[in-house]
């Protein structure tokens, strides 16, 4: 008698609907931290570009007379100096020379001058940035003050 072992048709299913859970599992588990990765990554590079921003912007104001300041729609004037927003860059310039900042066309960019008595006049650039959490979106506001007065750069 030659009896081969072989499995059932029924085993043979079993076993391939474990193995189906199993990397169906794993892969999800594979997305779900690439996905937190590439957040990460994410997060780290609007920081740096925050970061970058604020020093730029408060190395600019500094040196400037506060009653030279102007808002003129997407542009802030501080004497011969300007920032402006230009499609996805951040335009940091005066007369001679003008270097830009990537910021991204999502980020939202407002320009604003408060004057309260007592207090120093302070120029204030407002970026809007979106957050992705959880396949929801939402903004996150940045405040970036300069106070004019100070010495020049």
């Amino acid at each position: 008698m030659n009896r081969r072992a072989a499995h059932t048709l029924v085993e043979l299913l079993t076993m391939l609907a474990i193995t189906s859970v199993v990397f169906a599992i794993t892969f999800r588990l594979f997305v779900d931290g690439w996905q937190a990765s590439r957040h990460a990554l994410r997060q780290a590079e609007t920081r740096q570009r925050v970061a970058l921003v604020m020093n730029r912007w408060q190395r600019e104001i500094r040196g400037t007379r506060p009653d030279q300041w102007r808002v003129e729609g997407a542009t802030f004037r501080a004497g011969d100096r300007w920032v402006r927003r230009e499609k996805d860059d951040l335009v940091f310039g005066d007369a001679a020379r003008a270097a830009s900042v990537f910021l991204p066309a999502s980020v939202g960019c407002a320009f604003a001058i408060e004057r309260k008595a007592g207090l120093a006049d302070c120029a204030v650039l407002t970026l809007a940035l979106p957050a992705h959490r959880q396949r929801r979106v939402s903004t996150h506001s940045v405040r970036i003050v300069a106070c004019g007065g100070g010495p020049p750069p």
